[in-house]
């Protein structure tokens, strides 16, 4: 009985050796499995990473930014000044920091995404990208400038007059701008509700713009909600009293009819109200065969704006889904992509012949429909 007891001992001692075993043969095989590809990991992302920055060098030798970039080697320079250099225990230099940024735009693709491809850990695309994004935010008083002086007025109005159909006639609407309001897509804010979900059924930040005839951004409101409309961004911003100064400066002035006077306006669409200082096309309820042929030449300029919409989110993707970003550093990212699409587009050309300044008049109509009126004979009666 003693033996029998003694031999199954020996056999479970005997088990639980081999069980012990195995397990840390097993445990050795995953330890190796886990151990030896994190070290060959390790090198091809030095490799990656070093390709990289190589790479940003080459391009700038070689002058291929725009190819590469989307800016040319003059404004990739101009952005790289304003962007401020930061030392890090990873030096990455000033430049490849600008076209980690680019990418991130230009391209839409996430930041896991960007860190696996340049060879960095996502936190450090991560904080380039929102370091990049204020550094030019801050700089969007300087190149987003809605014009109020005469000559910045009548320049911007000149620009409009030039613009042709495929006929090569001229449009005849003698504005300064165009106004719309554009929906950003955006993942839900924390805590917000319903206050960002708009119309259309998504999540987003609202914001008004306004353009010029070269599809520059020249004034740019971007709202906290997404809910609110055109109307209301337009009523409660600072466009109102820009608006304002742009006709003190400018005044009412006589037209190259020597007929029509007529001051500073802005197109818009019909979600605005009817200023003197906001034209809009004529209702559905209002039209007739003039009415009808005004709305045509007038929407073929005030189509202007939404060239811009589609030019910006064409350029940089980020702006094509929606923004994964906090709030505060969403509404960033719009101004500073703005920013860098005035930069594409180049300085502004102030200067103004001094025989070009026109005589200011007072005000002679009574209404905005009045004015409008006025509008629509001088554009199509020349």
């Amino acid at each position: 009985m003693e033996n029998s007891n003694e031999r199954k001992r020996k056999m479970a001692a005997a088990a639980a050796l081999d069980m012990l075993t195995s397990s840390c043969v097993t445990m050795m095989q995953i330890k190796r499995q886990y151990e030896l590809p994190r070290e060959g990991v390790d090198v091809v992302v030095r490799e990656k990473f070093e390709n990289f920055l190589k790479f940003v060098d080459s391009a700038q030798l070689r002058n291929e930014t725009e190819k590469y970039f989307g800016l040319n080697q003059s404004d990739f320079l101009h952005v790289l000044s304003i962007c401020r250099s930061r030392d890090r225990a990873i030096r990455i230099t000033p430049a490849a920091r600008l076209l980690i940024f680019l990418k991130y735009a230009r391209e839409g693709r996430s930041e896991t995404y960007l860190a696996r491809d340049i060879g960095v850990s996502q936190p450090t695309v991560c904080r380039i990208v929102l370091e990049t994004i204020h550094d030019l935010a801050e700089k969007a008083g300087k190149y987003i400038q809605f014009p109020t002086s005469y000559e910045d007025v009548r320049k911007a109005e000149l620009g409009f007059l030039a613009k042709r159909d495929r006929f090569g006639r001229s449009r005849n609407i003698p504005c300064f701008g165009c106004v719309d309001g554009k929906h950003w897509a955006t993942e839900h804010p924390p805590n917000s509700g319903s206050l960002n979900a708009n119309y259309k059924g998504y999540f987003s930040y609202n914001s008004l713009v306004v353009c010029d005839s070269d599809l520059r951004v020249r004034y740019l409101q971007v709202s906290e909600l997404g809910v609110s409309n055109d109307a209301q961004l337009f009523s409660h911003g600072k466009l109102p009293i820009l608006l304002e100064r742009a006709v003190e400066n400018s005044g009412f002035r006589m037209l190259d009819d020597e007929e029509t006077v007529l001051p500073p306006f802005l197109c818009a669409d019909n979600r605005f109200k009817l200023t003197k200082t906001c034209m809009t096309p004529y209702r559905q309820s209002d039209l007739s065969a003039e009415n009808m042929q005004f709305n045509k030449k007038f929407c073929a300029v005030r189509v202007r704006i939404e060239n811009v919409f589609g030019l910006i989110t064409s350029k940089f993707q980020v702006l094509d889904r929606n923004i994964k970003l906090s709030p505060v550093n969403g509404r960033c990212l719009i101004a500073a992509i703005c920013v860098l699409h005035n930069i594409q587009i180049g300085e502004i050309e102030t200067q103004l012949d001094t025989d070009d300044m026109v005589p200011v008049l007072p005000d002679p109509y009574s209404s905005a429909k009045d004015m409008r009126e006025a509008l629509k004979r001088y554009v199509l009666d020349n």
